[in-house]
């Protein structure tokens, strides 16, 4: 894994936000919500960082529990959010998400196989001298 830029990762992820939601009628629903939000992460995150692509059941339960719009707890067929409150919680979901979630959870992955490597290297070594 390449060393990892988390400022660079953040403005992307913002920047790509901004040029999607531009282009968005002024409603969205939460399904429409995890459709953007997926690919904010296509377009803005390095290859080599992983991250779990995200189901639109979170954003109807993060609609339902007042996650996107703090407070507001909305339910039903006809939920809709303004571009305004998306990119709000867009924005904040998805760097928390990738830069404190994933990531962190991918560079211990990453920190795991390299000790495991080394580990393996090791006993073939010494296997290696016995024999």
């Amino acid at each position: 894994m390449s060393e990892i830029n988390v400022s660079e990762i953040t403005k992307a992820i913002e920047t790509t936000v901004d040029e999607l939601l531009a282009e968005m009628p002024s409603e969205l629903s939460p399904y429409e919500i995890a459709i953007i939000a997926n690919a904010v992460l296509t377009v803005a995150v390095p290859e080599d960082v992983e991250y779990k692509a995200i189901r639109s059941q979170y954003m109807y339960n993060y609609s339902k529990n007042g996650m996107i719009v703090k407070g507001s707890k909305r339910t039903g067929a006809g939920v809709k959010y303004t571009v305004a409150e998306v990119n709000a919680f867009l924005k904040k979901y998805l760097v928390r998400r990738v830069v404190q979630g994933d990531l962190q959870k991918g560079i211990v992955s990453s920190k795991i196989n390299e000790i495991l490597a080394s580990k393996i290297q090791t006993e073939e070594v010494l296997e290696g001298q016995e024999s």
